[in-house]
């Protein structure tokens, strides 16, 4: 897991800490795996090869716009969509 994925697993559990002492119900696992840009399931879907990528966003979206969208980011092939649409679920 990358940094932005451990920066964001802490403000979610510090999230959860807060509503948890305001009466609501706090996260739970089940809640954290559903978000898909850090389950394991949407790490397989975005492994697709350069060539194939179909584009998801405009030109210029943000690694988290892209990600809210419910879309794959990687940027570190050029030429290529760096936002693009995820492998369907199996």
């Amino acid at each position: 897991m990358d940094l932005k994925g451990i920066c964001l697993l802490f403000v979610l559990f510090a999230v959860a800490l807060i509503t948890s002492t305001e009466g609501k119900p706090p996260l739970n696992m089940q809640t954290i795996s559903n978000l898909g840009f850090l389950s394991s399931t949407a790490k397989c879907q975005c492994k697709i090869a350069a060539r194939e990528r179909r584009n998801c966003g405009p030109p210029g979206i943000s690694a988290a716009d892209c990600r809210k969208a419910g879309c794959c980011f990687n940027a570190s092939v050029p030429g290529v969509p760096w936002c693009f649409t995820a492998k369907p679920k199996k």
